[in-house]
């Protein structure tokens, strides 16, 4: 097969859906709990999906339930099992895996600009290769939203916590695995094509409680 070229990344758009969500869950918790310690998970699974219903221009209750339903049976789930389970049923080449797994191993702890360029090189080099856009589009999503996330928590961390800018430890590695494990929730219900409810809501309840669980913990 020849290499594709000139590819781009096609899910930066669903990344700035997912930042638009983390914004929309803080500045609602910030109006009824002033990011008290009390704030529950079901609490930010409520707003997500509220966000999802807005997005989606969605008037109905019972829409906005099933959201709820769907992203809530996302986290029952042993996600690491249910993640590799689906990329070996997915027929992901093994080749691709190896990309995704690179990234996975990247310190969490690492400074923003060093963190985009790494998962930059990996990104280019993933659109470089010979596999076709099907055998890497769930890798792709997985930097889309890793990237978006590390951008979003850089500029507006401080903003949401009212504490000094961090510079290392955002919660980019929850927002990618919650995309990337709603992807194949999506996937077994529309057959490939990538719902905003499951990886946008995922990875913005994944994104939001981890951040509220690591400042509680003081990290």
């Amino acid at each position: 097969m020849e290499p594709h070229k000139r590819r781009n990344n096609p899910y930066t758009q669903i990344a700035a859906l997912h930042n638009r969500g983390i914004d929309y869950v803080f500045r609602k918790l910030k109006d009824k709990h002033n990011y008290s310690e009390e704030i529950s998970f079901e609490t930010i699974l409520e707003i997500a999906s509220e966000y999802i219903a807005k997005v989606q221009n969605e008037k109905s209750e019972e829409k906005k339930a099933i959201s709820y339903s769907v992203i809530a049976e996302m986290f029952n789930m042993d996600r690491g099992r249910y993640i590799d389970s689906m990329l070996e049923l997915k027929k992901v080449p093994k080749g691709v895996i190896r990309y995704l797994e690179e990234i996975r191993g990247l310190n969490e702890d690492f400074q923003s600009d060093e963190l985009i360029r790494n998962i930059s090189n990996i990104e280019a080099q993933l659109l470089n290769s010979e596999y076709s856009n099907e055998d890497i589009k769930y890798v792709l999503l997985y930097i889309a939203i890793a990237k978006g996330s590390i951008k979003d928590w850089t500029q507006n961390y401080n903003l949401r916590f009212n504490v000094p800018e961090k510079q290392s430890g955002w919660p980019w590695k929850e927002d990618a695995e919650s995309a990337l494990q709603g992807a194949f929730v999506e996937s077994t219900i529309t057959g490939g094509v990538f719902s905003i409810v499951s990886v946008v809501g995922g990875s913005v309840v994944g994104s939001t409680w981890a951040a509220i669980k690591k400042k509680k913990n003081g990290q």
